[in-house]
């Protein structure tokens, strides 16, 4: 699935072997955090773990949530300075998801902080097991679903946030884990 001046998903980034080994070393040296949000009012569990990483140490703020930065971490480093290389963008940061199974989700969002700039270029990669990933136009409501694959890497190109929501929707039939890694470039 391709749309040239929006968005790109490129199969094959990573491989299985390259894929697994990321995983397991995500899955047990990061500090995975839980966080709330206010929503009407009232106090809720975000329904994944989260983690912050910012080759600056600078804090990312984002729904009332502020992360920082967990310590310096070469195999993060390497990452950015891959993903950054391959699609020639500039990111300093990843924000980390880890969906233990599938109540684990990410309702429809924008990702438009302002700490992100006006030009906003992001990219996930996606480890573990497949999940559904839909994206909705905002003009004409229409819904596309792309199943991020182990391994993936998907582009969401500027001006992506401004045509598009995104999410990862509950899959109760998903029993296993999957992380994504979000590559952002903080500029404020």
């Amino acid at each position: 699935m391709k749309n040239k001046a929006l968005f790109n998903y490129y199969p094959n980034f990573l491989t299985n072997n390259e894929s697994y080994y990321l995983l397991k070393m995500l899955q047990t040296t990061i500090s995975w955090e839980s966080d709330e949000l206010i929503i009407f009012g009232k106090k809720m569990q975000v329904p994944r773990l989260t983690a912050w990483y910012c080759r600056n140490g600078r804090t990312y703020k984002y729904s009332g949530n502020t992360k920082r930065s967990i310590k310096e971490f070469h195999l993060l480093d390497n990452l950015i300075k891959r993903v950054s290389c391959f699609l020639k963008l500039d990111f300093n940061g990843v924000l980390l998801n880890y969906y233990r199974d599938g109540n684990d989700s990410v309702s429809w969002h924008r990702d438009d902080e302002k700490q992100l700039g006006n030009k906003i270029d992001l990219a996930t990669l996606s480890l573990g097991t497949a999940r559904p990933f839909l994206l909705r136009n905002t003009s004409s409501r229409k819904t596309q679903k792309l199943v991020l694959q182990n391994g993936s890497l998907f582009l969401m190109r500027h001006l992506f946030q401004r045509h598009y929501h995104h999410c990862l929707p509950k899959a109760m039939n998903i029993k296993k884990i999957r992380i994504s890694i979000t590559f952002r470039k903080i500029i404020k």
